[in-house]
């Protein structure tokens, strides 16, 4: 169906050119410029040199850059602001020049063309500008207008091409012309070989309605487009596997626009030439379709492959632009970018792969509408005009690797007409935006329309996996708490509500929370939310955790069997989680990487307890407690800084109520005992060992780390022996030196103890000192 609405469109043609000359007699003009005076025409070479002494070196735009490089640009400018034309005689003139350009540009009859006054420039011998294209300076600019100025010169011709086409046009010593041209096409003006041209510029703009006269013809063309199109929507589309049924239809259509726009210029009455009279047509075929239509940019990614052409270098053309720059502006330094641009060629052969994504939508009365990016599949997507036969804004050529490779991406900025059935608009927008379908969902229920909200919800219901964990932001989770509650219907509501499980449960949700559980019951809300966090990141549960106290606390303001229940149920899935992650990371220690996890742990761990008095669970606090323990040596100090923690956000009598004060007592006995034991003796060279692997080599390992007089060992091992050992002694930062010994086979592994082991232990001595002072403070010991 593409290639009939393709064919059709490129039959609705406009009768304009993108460039056009008209004559103009010399005598309309009257020019004068401050500092140098009248100028008469056919300017003089003397006359020409002296506007140069008055003139600055002309500026170009690339990329976000304003530059001055006379490899690119070689010509000189006088702004505006010197410039005084006699209107009177001028402007009639310049009107009835203007009318008939907008004819020859193919613009619409009711459009008017004004034209504003840019600079004039004077091109030495010697001088140029390469090819580039005009940057839009101003709200409605369409084109530019050049006026070449009657004067004796030579080469100099300005060269436009626009698709592949070209036109040139020459100056003259003794007539003047007018040359128009589209902003988007690239042109040139060719070295000046002898004399000097001189051109005043102007920006020309676009008024008024762009509304084009009907004609039989063009009614004719339009049918067969309303034919076409109504056909691409409802015929399936192929199967997408051998042995599949036929894939539905498509959604979309969307025609790529052959003149380039960007956000400031594009607009329904800003198209210009064939772009016009063919949105004109898709417009009348999206009314009597009932289609939704809009205007949007589009940016197109394209990977060819491609053959390299040997010793062929060209120039890059895209890129630059002519920029409007006041006098005063500074120059800006050019970097290291080459903007000449000279770089190695290929031959396209093949299209390999192609996507097209639409940003900046605008709607059928031209107002700005928020829609996310959209990405659309081929079988959406038709152009009169190839994008490789546009110029591309940024290419990347990937010579060949061997087993893939030699393939040019090409990315172009297009603009382009949307088209959907309106009955469709839900369901199109639904896949883009879950925020969208729940906004709308929550506008038929607000309006009484609890069925309409139903059958919406089912019908996003086979893609809501998909999009709804692709929103972000809390406006979306409470709206959708929100349908969720009001759709009053458990099956439905779970659908909505499921994917969104890990960001549904936080204090600023826990009102709504408890309105789910009043309507849809214990179980429910069970079955949400119990193991609802299983896809979130570790730091985000971690967050979670630490926070529940907040959410239980509101959730369980009624003070409710049910509230409390599952806040336990709830809890006990997190806890869960939370052993496991304990009981991994003590499984690595010693070393500084697993308790610097453990330490992570502390803040939530913390947040558990306290969820458990607001849940009263006793058996809840219980099982946080047994995390507590201090069999482990390492974990005393971990378990010192939980209570310095806990006792940070409670006082001593709420500390005793969450089970605490039993921790610091046990911990208060083992500093004593610890403490009582004798330091470290000079001689011993004792390492704490980490928990074998189990296999022979672990084995050996921990025995010369535990054994106090042996400071070394020699050990012959092969190459897989010795990267295990290398490896336990990196994860567990154990205090060893281990150097490989390249000489016989198997080569012999050297581990020496550092002399950490015993400022190791000295400071370790140090924090039970501390810990132990801290303790006997808050248990009031002398």
């Amino acid at each position: 169906m593409l290639t009939a609405i393709t064919k059709n469109l490129a039959s609705i043609a406009a009768s304009g050119s993108f460039a056009t000359r008209r004559p103009c007699p010399p005598d309309d003009l009257q020019l004068t410029v401050r500092g140098v005076g009248p100028i008469r025409f056919p300017i003089s070479g003397a006359s020409a040199r002296t506007l140069c002494t008055v003139a600055r070196p002309a500026r170009f735009g690339y990329k976000q850059k304003t530059l001055r490089d006379q490899r690119v640009r070689n010509t000189w400018e006088i702004g505006k602001d010197r410039i005084t034309i006699a209107q009177e005689r001028w402007q009639p003139a310049l009107s009835r020049h203007l009318a008939k350009i907008q004819q020859d540009l193919g613009l619409p009859a009711g459009c008017s063309l004004t034209a504003d006054l840019h600079n004039l420039l004077i091109y030495e011998p010697g001088q140029f500008f390469v090819p580039h294209q005009d940057s839009e300076k101003l709200d409605g600019m369409v084109g530019t207008l050049v006026v070449t100025l009657p004067s004796p010169f030579q080469g100099g011709a300005i060269v436009i091409e626009h698709h592949g086409k070209k036109v040139s046009y020459r100056g003259s010593g003794a007539a003047m012309s007018l040359i128009a041209f589209y902003a988007d096409c690239h042109h040139e003006v060719q070295t000046v070989t002898s004399g000097h041209r001189i051109v005043v510029t102007y920006n020309l703009l676009l008024h008024g309605s762009s509304d084009l006269t009907d004609s039989p013809q063009l009614r004719r063309q339009t049918e067969l487009l309303v034919t076409s199109i109504r056909s691409h929507f409802d015929t399936p589309l192929p199967p997408r596997w051998e042995g599949q049924p036929p894939q539905a239809p498509p959604d979309r259509l969307v025609y790529l626009l052959d003149h380039h726009y960007t956000q400031k210029s594009l607009g329904w009455k800003r198209l210009k030439n064939g772009d016009a009279i063919r949105v004109r047509a898709l417009r009348d075929v999206a009314m009597r379709l009932e289609c939704e239509i809009f205007l949007a940019l589009a940016d197109v990614h394209e990977t060819w492959s491609c053959e390299d052409d040997e010793d062929d270098h060209e120039r890059y053309r895209h890129g630059w632009h002519d920029e409007d720059e006041s006098e005063d502006d500074e120059e800006e330094s050019q970097d290291d970018d080459d903007l000449t641009g000279s770089g190695a060629s290929w031959t396209l052969t093949d299209l390999e792969d192609s996507d097209v994504e639409l940003r900046h939508w605008l709607d059928a009365s031209g107002r700005r509408t928020a829609m996310v990016p959209m990405q659309l599949g081929t079988y959406e997507v038709c152009a009169t005009t190839d994008s490789d036969a546009l110029e591309p804004f940024a290419t990347e050529h990937e010579g060949y690797m061997g087993n893939y490779g030699n393939t040019v991406d090409r990315w172009y900025h297009r603009a382009a007409v949307v088209l959907w059935p309106r009955d469709r608009t839900f369901l199109i927008r639904a896949r883009l935006s879950a925020a969208y379908a729940i906004d709308q969902i929550g506008t038929a229920l607000k309006a009484g329309s609890l069925d309409e909200a139903r059958t919406l919800t089912r019908r996003v219901a086979p893609f809501w996996s998909a999009v709804a964990p692709r929103e972000e932001g809390r406006r979306f989770i409470r709206s959708t708490l929100q349908v969720a509650d009001a759709i009053e219907e458990a099956d439905l509501a779970a659908t909505l509500l499921q994917p969104l499980t890990p960001r549904l449960l936080s204090a600023a949700t826990a009102r709504l929370v408890r309105t789910l559980l009043q309507r849809y019951g214990l179980e429910w809300c069970r079955t949400l939310f119990a193991n609802g966090d299983q896809d979130r990141r570790d730091d985000e549960r971690l967050a979670w955790i630490a926070s529940m106290p907040g959410f239980s606390s509101i959730l369980c303001a009624d003070a409710s069997v049910n509230q409390r229940e599952l806040v336990r149920s709830i809890a006990t899935s997190e806890l869960a989680w939370l052993t496991k992650e304990f009981a991994t990371q003590c499984r690595l220690l010693p070393g500084q990487r697993p308790l610097a996890a453990l330490d992570r742990l502390l803040t939530p761990l913390l947040g558990l307890l306290e969820t458990s008095m607001i849940a009263k669970s006793p058996e809840l606090r219980s099982s946080i407690l047994g995390l507590l323990s201090i069999e482990n040596r390492q974990l005393l100090s971990w378990v010192m800084r939980f209570l310095r923690i806990a006792r940070g956000r409670h006082p001593p009598r709420e500390m005793a109520e969450l089970g605490l004060g039993l921790v610091q007592e046990s911990c208060n006995r083992a500093l004593i005992e610890r403490l009582a034991a004798p330091p470290r003796r000079p001689g011993d060279w004792s390492v704490v060992a980490p928990r074998p692997c189990g296999c022979e080599l672990c084995t050996v390992l921990n025995d010369f780390l535990t054994a106090p007089g042996r400071k070394t060992m020699d050990w012959r091992l092969a190459t897989q022996g010795r990267a295990h050992i290398h490896r336990i002694v990196a994860d567990h930062d154990l205090p060893i030196q281990h150097v490989t010994i390249r000489s016989g086979s198997p080569r012999t592994l050297v581990l020496t103890k550092k002399p950490a082991v015993f400022v190791q232990a000295a400071a370790e001595r140090e924090s039970w000192t501390a810990d132990l002072r801290w303790l006997k403070k808050e248990l009031h010991i002398r």
